[in-house]
């Protein structure tokens, strides 16, 4: 290239630095666009998140003093404890110790002085952490504002170097479902999850920077219907086309999650998938969820909805036909084989073959149709709307108020 330019003169130079130019001023344009003006959120709710179960000593550190309050004696003054070197978490004869201090009730929480947040097994969270007794286990449960929150999901859930109007829509949608679980359910231990049950989420140590810019840039944005809050569900890949939740989960549909035609994750690495698995392992899984076949002689499909996804699979055994709920057999043979409800069944002498669709449920927002649509310059509004059918975007706040 350079020996091109220095045979051609400086014509050709100013040309190249002009083309060079208009390339990073269009890079800039399209990955940092500005948000639309807003007025400023003060006010985020904070939510419960599980960040781990079932385990038996953690070790937990804090940059700054915290104040432990024991659950059963929530009146008696907080217990101050220097966290800087870090302290082991055991479950010893029903008490909580935290290093050498011991803690008898069901939870203790650990509120880090000056917001410092805290480091959970090597992982940085905001907020404060809350440790539970669950038999003869422990479970730890993040206490963070939702904003703070999300700014470790983002991350998570999409890639970080996407476009900006992508990662917008997805602050939007995963806001709404973590506001959505947290307000049903009060009355639990804990409103989401760290996994793929809720929204990944890995703390202040999953944080990057143009995420968080997306989480700013639409701070307190939430979806609503008819005076609602909806729950912003959302998947990778929809194969083409989304679904309702009735064809999923059962139930009647609200109206916004109407399934739609959006072939615009076609392209994308989840979008197609093929799997083979053993009839001898078909059989025992299926058996190991109280299905009781002597044998399986055939495999069919059975009817299908709108977008492809098919409601039950048909199994032979012993010359009988049984129909098995789509999501009843998903569960038995495993989502991580069957990504999809989309997908055909052909059957080989000894195993059979599953080649389908998509990846998730299929409901709401598909996350790389919303990618597609970016690159179509589709801004993050008019993605919502096209996935969250007569949803409009509003102020968490004017909701709340209601």
């Amino acid at each position: 290239m350079f020996a091109f330019l220095k045979n051609n003169g400086p014509g050709n130079l100013r040309f190249f630095t002009g083309s060079i130019l208009l390339a990073l001023f269009s890079f800039l344009l399209f990955f940092l666009s500005p948000a639309d003006r807003r007025p400023q959120v003060e006010d985020s709710p904070m939510v419960r998140v599980r960040i781990a179960r079932d385990f038996k000593n953690a070790e937990v550190s804090s940059p700054e003093k915290c104040n432990v309050t024991v659950s059963r004696d929530k009146e008696a003054p907080p217990f101050g404890i220097d966290m800087r070197g870090g302290k082991k978490v055991v479950l010893t004869g029903g008490a909580i110790m935290l290093g050498d201090h011991s803690f008898t009730g069901d939870s203790i929480l650990i509120s880090p002085a000056k917001g410092a947040g805290f480091a959970f097994n090597g992982v940085e969270y905001r907020g404060d952490l809350e440790i539970s007794v669950s038999g003869e286990v422990l479970y730890a449960v993040n206490h963070v504002d939702v904003e703070s929150y999300l700014k470790g999901v983002i991350p998570r859930e999409v890639y970080h170097f996407w476009p900006m109007s992508a990662l917008r829509a997805q602050a939007v949608a995963s806001r709404s479902y973590a506001v959505y679980e947290a307000s049903r359910r009060k009355r639990r231990a804990y409103d989401l999850t760290s996994d793929t049950y809720s929204q990944v989420y890995g703390g202040r140590t999953a944080e990057r920077p143009r995420t968080t810019k997306a989480v700013e840039d639409t701070r307190g944005q939430v979806l609503e219907y008819k005076g609602k809050l909806v729950p912003g569900y959302f998947h990778s890949s929809c194969g083409g086309h989304t679904t309702r939740v009735s064809k999923v989960w059962g139930g009647a549909d609200s109206g916004v999650f109407e399934g739609v035609r959006s072939p615009y994750c076609r392209w994308s690495p989840p979008y197609r998938w093929r799997t083979r698995m053993a009839s001898a392992a078909i059989l025992e899984k299926l058996n190991d969820s109280g299905y009781g076949f002597d044998s399986i002689d055939d495999l069919r499909t059975g009817s299908s909805d709108t977008s492809g996804r098919i409601e039950y699979v048909r199994v032979r055994s012993r010359g009988n036909w049984f129909d098995i709920p789509i999501r009843d057999f998903m569960g038995s043979i495993g989502r991580s084989v069957l990504r999809s409800s989309n997908f055909r069944i052909k059957k080989y002498p000894l195993f059979y073959t599953f080649s389908g669709y998509g990846w998730g449920h299929g409901i709401g927002m598909c996350q790389w149709c919303s990618f597609g649509l970016s690159l179509r310059r589709w801004d993050y509004k008019r993605m919502l709307k096209h996935f969250y059918r007569g949803a409009e975007i509003t102020y968490l706040e004017k909701i709340i108020d209601r």
